[in-house]
């Protein structure tokens, strides 16, 4: 059911990305048209979970906990408002891990995302034609799909012994959910875009993602008090625009 839910939220999503795109396109007189309107994308980068407990620090020294886990997207994004701006379709998937402060659990979060995005260009350059760099403003929403574990650490071993979980095979743990878990997520972040050549883009992209539930740490026991969990995203995306759009001013026609 949650897979269902996944792809219908894609399905939407992409079909108002068609109609914003053509409705701006016939409201604006930037001259740039059909394919030299988009920009499709790939990335990688690293997500860090944020949630009640985290210890604020990256563990990398130990194998079963090691948080550089990789994220990667793919994108599409469409000019908007002769340059100043850009509606896009993100979807990601990653993994995060972290060890809470107490140093007694720990968390795992395997996610499928998928986010509509507004991005303004604070230089007006969106289209990266009236120079190198673009400086924006991100705001996203959407949904995500999650599985995740909460787990004791053993003392003096790397070892863990899970003890709630959701999304997995049912098992003799103490607590589980079977189902996947859907939830709304929103973000707030910037990027900086440098065009490398007229077809090729490369971005460094940052994001604080949060989402509508306590699940993602994988915690299925009460949590008085507990905030929203999310993650942060950093990475870089190479993006190709088939056909560089044009930004040209009108001459006036002589009669």
């Amino acid at each position: 059911m949650g897979r269902i839910v996944f792809i219908a939220y894609f399905l939407t999503s992409l079909s108002f990305l068609a109609i914003v795109g053509n409705t701006k396109a016939q409201s604006s007189t930037f001259k740039g048209k059909g394919i030299s309107q988009y920009r499709f994308g790939v990335g990688i980068g690293n997500s860090f979970l944020t949630t009640k407990g985290m210890d604020f620090r990256i563990t990398t020294d130990v194998e079963e906990f090691y948080e550089l886990q990789p994220t990667g997207h793919v994108s599409i994004h469409r000019l908007l408002n002769k340059s100043t701006s850009e509606f896009g379709l993100v979807f990601r998937h990653g993994e995060v891990r972290t060890i809470l402060k107490n140093g007694r659990f720990g968390s795992k979060c395997i996610f499928d995302e998928l986010q509509l995005n507004y991005q303004k260009s604070l230089n007006e350059n969106a289209s990266l034609n009236r120079g190198r760099f673009t400086y924006n403003l991100v705001l996203g929403l959407g949904l995500i799909n999650f599985k995740s574990k909460y787990f004791v650490i053993i003392d003096d071993s790397i070892k863990q012994n899970t003890i709630s979980s959701i999304g997995y095979p049912r098992t003799d743990w103490e607590v589980f959910q079977l189902n996947r878990q859907n939830a709304l997520i929103g973000n707030i972040g910037f990027s900086i875009g440098c065009r490398i050549t007229k077809h090729f883009s490369l971005y460094w992209e940052n994001s604080f993602n949060l989402v509508t539930t306590t699940k993602m740490k994988g915690s299925l026991f009460p949590d008085r008090g507990g905030l929203a969990d999310g993650y942060l995203y950093t990475g870089i995306g190479i993006y190709l625009r088939l056909k560089p759009p044009l930004n040209k001013l009108r001459c006036p026609r002589i009669r």
